[in-house]
């Protein structure tokens, strides 16, 4: 995100979010939107990936 100073974000045709990129990398909505949402077993494979040295 180095290339831009302020970052909007839409989701089927809303804006959910915009700011700086650091504050998009980190809001909930954003990730909710792009990723989905961590479940206990989202948390399970990420600690095992982690464990296994994959950078998480």
């Amino acid at each position: 995100m180095g290339v831009s100073n302020r970052v909007v974000v839409m989701e089927t045709g809303k804006r959910i979010a915009m700011g700086l990129p650091r504050e998009i990398q980190e809001d909930p909505a954003v990730i909710e939107a792009y990723l989905g949402q961590r479940t206990d077993e989202t948390e399970h494979n990420l600690s095992d990936a982690a464990g296994r040295g994959v950078e998480v």
